[in-house]
């Protein structure tokens, strides 16, 4: 079955320097898919190119098999993408409610009001707080505002750089546990960057592990789980501790 998105020996920075060198990756209809490794590997960088917010060089980037390299965020945003940036992602002299309808500014005023009445189902939190600023809320919170905002257009596919930043671990729980249900509940799937690597892997199909601009490894989020090589790498698993556990056994 053909991906919904491919991306293919990217390579993509900011003026002269490059900081993606050949990434590639693929997600399929229906999937989470996290892209984890060390800070500065590139993964942040990685969305903004398929969003259109970073030049890139070469490569090619595909969606349902047509290119969509160099297109403009708004055109990649009518073709069914979203992103949830991780900072700056609310408009906090706003309410809740006009930072929703901001992001359904494609659809009419009746389509709007149903796409409300639909996100506030599954974030229930959201019903209570309409006419509250989002500058006055916890960062849970704003994160549900600014994830619910990117849904008003019905993307196909949600990128989310780092949704965990700065959130405390009850909210955090939360938010993964939100994310979890989009692709049954609204048919989404997702393109996530996390530093929170077990939390983003306990919720995703696959992923995919970056190290200085390229692809170091992809496979099953289990299999990442359970490869020593990662967790020692990126998941500060202690290899004195794990030889010592095969020791004992």
């Amino acid at each position: 079955m053909q991906p919904l998105l491919e991306v293919a020996k990217l390579r993509a920075g900011y003026g002269p320097a490059q900081v993606l060198h050949g990434v590639g990756l693929s997600v399929s209809a229906g999937e989470i898919v996290s892209i984890i490794g060390p800070n500065g590997c590139g993964k942040s960088t990685l969305l903004k190119s398929i969003m259109g917010y970073v030049p890139w060089s070469k490569g090619e980037m595909r969606l349902e098999g047509h290119s969509i390299l160099g297109r403009q965020t708004e055109e990649l945003v009518g073709l069914g993408l979203g992103f949830v940036p991780q900072l700056a992602n609310t408009f906090k002299g706003m309410t809740v409610r006009e930072n929703l309808e901001l992001g359904g500014y494609t659809l009419d005023r009746a389509a709007v009001s149903r796409r409300i009445e639909e996100l506030v189902g599954i974030f229930p939190i959201l019903a209570p707080r309409m006419r509250q600023k989002a500058g006055t809320m916890s960062g849970g919170e704003r994160q549900t505002v600014a994830l619910a905002s990117a849904l008003m257009a019905g993307p196909r596919l949600l990128l989310l750089d780092e949704p965990s930043a700065g959130l405390s671990p009850s909210a955090t729980s939360d938010m993964f546990a939100s994310v979890k249900e989009l692709p049954a509940r609204l048919g989404i799937t997702v393109l996530m960057v996390e530093q929170d690597v077990y939390g983003a892997l306990e919720i995703s199909d696959r992923g995919y592990v970056l190290a200085m601009g390229q692809n170091e490894f992809s496979g099953s989020a289990a299999d990442i789980l359970n490869d020593r090589r990662i967790g020692i790498a990126y998941l500060g698993m202690d290899p004195d501790e794990h030889e010592a556990g095969n020791d004992a056994s």
